[in-house]
C-alpha cells in the first residue's frame, strides 16, 4: 500500500513537476491501519492543488477519496501521481517498481462493466426491440425460457385428465388422428391451421424462431373463451405432431383434432413457393388440404377461422369483432381483414375488389392473359379500400387471402369449399382463368345464402413473419 508524505531524511524522494517533493514508502503492517487513512491523503492532495491548481488532477472526483476502501486510496494517488508527471511505476518498500493492485483492478471492472454494459444492450435490442416482434423472444425472461409473453387470462379451471376423452387412432389412408374432448364441450368456433414442418411457424426479425408455442400464445391473446373453441391442426411432421399433442394441455381448448400424414408430394420449394411459375400447382394442393381439413375437422361449430402458421400478431378484439360482424351482417359470411409485414403494407394481395366486373365470366383462350393483365392492373386492394373507415366498418370484396379468414360454417354445410382449379370462367371440359384456392372462394360462394365476402375496416389488422 502506498502513502504520500512529506519528505524525511533517509526516505525515497521523488520531485514532481511543479518542483516540489513527496517522499513515497510503503507503511509497515504495524502503521498501515491509520497511517493511510482517505481524509490525511485528501488533505495532502488539497496542497498540491493550492501549489499546482492548473494541473489536470483537479477535475478529479475528490468525493470518492472519502470512502476509507485501500483499494480505492492507492488507486486514487496513483492516478495524482501520474497527472503530476510520475512514472506509471512507483517505487516502494524498498525501490521495487510495482503498479498499485488498486488501479489494476479498477481496470479490470471498467473492462467487464464495460462488456457486461454491451452484452445487455445487444440483449436488450434483440429481445426487447422498438419493432413489433415476435412472441417467442419478446421478453427477456420468454428469451431465457422462464416465461411466456402471454398467458391465458381468463378463470377457467383445467379438466382433470381423467375427464378428458382423448384418442388415437390411424384412418384407412394411413392418416394418424389424435383427438382431446374435454367433457361437456360445446365449441362454437373452429380454429384451423395448416402445417408441414417446424419451418412452417417461420422466424420473425432477426430470424427468432418460433414453434408452436407461439402460435400457441398467439391464439391465447385473442380474448376468446377458449372453453368454447376447438383447434384443427394437419401437419406432415412427426415430430410437430407428438409436440402437438402436449402442447395443447396448456390451454382449455374444447376440442382438438390434429391430423398426421407424411408429404409425399415434391411441390413447390418453401423459400420460392411465391413464384408465379408455380403458384397454380402449389395453391391447388394448398385448396385440397384446406378442404380435407375443413370437412374432417368440422363437427358443430358455427363458424371456421382460418389463420396462417407464420402469422405473429393479431390487432386487439380483431377474432371477436369478425364474429360480430358476420352475426349481424346477413350476407357476411366470410371475412378478412387486412395484412401486413414490418416493411411491407399490404401482405395478402388475394384480398380485393374488382374495378372491372365484367371481367368475371368466360372467355376465349386468346383473350385470357389479356384479362388477367387487365385485373392486375385494375383490381383495388385492401389499404385503398379501408382507408378513411373506421373499426366498426366492413367494407365488400371479391376476393380474400387465407391468412386471416372467417367462415360461417353453414356456407360449408352448403357445399363450399376451396376451389382447386381456376374456377372463374369455367366452362364444361375447360378450365377457367383465374381463381384458385381463395382467390376463388367469394367466386364460390356467391350463389350461396350469405355468401358475402368483406375485410374488416380501420385499424383492424393481422402482421405476417417477415423471414420464410
Amino acid at each position: 500500500m502506498l502513502r504520500l508524505d512529506p519528505i524525511r531524511d533517509g526516505d525515497e524522494k521523488r520531485r514532481t513537476k511543479d518542483g516540489s517533493e513527496w517522499n513515497i514508502y510503503e507503511p509497515s503492517a504495524q502503521t498501515r491501519g491509520g497511517a493511510i487513512e482517505a481524509s490525511r491523503l485528501r488533505d495532502e492532495v488539497y496542497d498540491l492543488r493550492k501549489r499546482a491548481p492548473d494541473k489536470p488532477y483537479r477535475h478529479f472526483q475528490w468525493t470518492v477519496l472519502e470512502r476509507s476502501e485501500t483499494t480505492t486510496v492507492t488507486c486514487m494517488y496513483f492516478r495524482l501521481m501520474k497527472h503530476l508527471g510520475s512514472s506509471t511505476h512507483i517505487p516502494a518498500g524498498g525501490g521495487k517498481g510495482v503498479e498499485p493492485a488498486g488501479y489494476v483492478q479498477l481496470n479490470n471492472l471498467r473492462l467487464a462493466a464495460t462488456s457486461a454494459s454491451i452484452l445487455l444492450i445487444w440483449l436488450l435490442w434483440y429481445t426487447l426491440e422498438p419493432r413489433k416482434t415476435a412472441y417467442s423472444c419478446r421478453t427477456f425472461r420468454s428469451c431465457i425460457g422462464l416465461g411466456r409473453s402471454h398467458s391465458y387470462d381468463l378463470s377457467l379451471s383445467q379438466p382433470s385428465q381423467s375427464e378428458v376423452l382423448e384418442s388415437l387412432v390411424t384412418l384407412r389412408d394411413g392418416t394418424v388422428r389424435y383427438q382431446r374432448v374435454a367433457p361437456d364441450a360445446d365449441p362454437s368456433l373452429l380454429i384451423l391451421v395448416l402445417n408441414k414442418d417446424s419451418r412452417s411457424w417461420s422466424s420473425d426479425f432477426r430470424s427468432t424462431s418460433r414453434s408452436f408455442y407461439d402460435f400457441l400464445d398467439l391464439l391465447a391473446s385473442t380474448s376468446l373463451d377458449l372453453s368454447t373453441v376447438s383447434l384443427g391442426i394437419r401437419t406432415a411432421s412427426s415430430e410437430q405432431f407428438r409436440t402437438m399433442q402436449v402442447a395443447v394441455d396448456r390451454l382449455p381448448f374444447a376440442r382438438v383434432v390434429i391430423y398426421h400424414q407424411e408429404d409425399t408430394s415434391e411441390g413447390a420449394v418453401y423459400e420460392n413457393r411465391h413464384n408465379p411459375q408455380v403458384q397454380l400447382a402449389r395453391r391447388s394442393g394448398l385448396a385440397k388440404l384446406r378442404n380435407r381439413l375443413m370437412l374432417s375437422a368440422l363437427q358443430d361449430e358455427d363458424y371456421i377461422f382460418w389463420l396462417d402458421a407464420d402469422v405473429v400478431e393479431l390487432s386487439p378484439e380483431i377474432v371477436p369483432t369478425m364474429l360480430k360482424h358476420s352475426a349481424s351482417v346477413t350476407n357476411a359470411g366470410i371475412i378478412t381483414a387486412m395484412c401486413h409485414q414490418n416493411e411491407m403494407n399490404n401482405y395478402d394481395k388475394n384480398a380485393w375488389e374488382l374495378d372491372s366486373p365484367e371481367l368475371l365470366g368466360p372467355l376465349p383462350d386468346a383473350e385470357r392473359e389479356a384479362a388477367v393483365a387487365k385485373l392486375v392492373a385494375t383490381r383495388v386492394f385492401v389499404p385503398e379500400l379501408i382507408e378513411g373507415t373506421n373499426d366498426s366498418a366492413i367494407v365488400p370484396l371479391d376476393s380474400v387471402g387465407g391468412t386471416i379468414l372467417l367462415i360461417r360454417a353453414d356456407l360449408v354445410r352448403q357445399g363450399l369449399t376451396f376451389p382447386h382449379y381456376n374456377i372463374v370462367g369455367t366452362t364444361w371440359g375447360h378450365a377457367g382463368w383465374i381463381g384458385v384456392e381463395t382467390e376463388g372462394l367469394c367466386y364460390a360462394a356467391r350463389e350461396l345464402e350469405g355468401g358475402g365476402c368483406y375485410v374488416l375496416g380501420g385499424s383492424h389488422h393481422a402482421r405476417h413473419t417477415d423471414w420464410g
